[in-house]
């Protein structure tokens, strides 16, 4: 029989996979997903606790332009052409 995930390892899955799609920019993945940067800062702090493996948050030149760029594999699809960046929808091969 299938295990059922939790809820809170299904947010976590969900927190981290956005995080990553956003770049690892944590500004713009705390808009995607509904959070302050100070409450996503805590989930990650969280999970960093339970000995999970959080990226570091990116700093330096080139910041705007790595902010909108998704990973390798993915891609950001806005649901209606006025959607705002922080209403996209990500979507990745799996």
């Amino acid at each position: 029989m299938r295990r059922i995930p939790r809820l809170a390892e299904i947010e976590r899955r969900h927190v981290l996979n956005t995080l990553r799609l956003c770049g690892n920019n944590r500004t713009h993945a705390a808009k995607v997903l509904g959070l302050s940067i100070r409450g996503l800062r805590l989930k990650l702090h969280e999970y960093e606790r339970e000995g999970l493996e959080v990226p570091p948050p990116i700093t330096g030149p080139g910041l705007a332009h790595r902010a909108t760029a998704p990973a390798s594999g993915a891609s950001i699809v806005n649901s209606s052409p006025q959607a705002s960046p922080s209403s996209a929808v990500f979507s990745a091969d799996r």
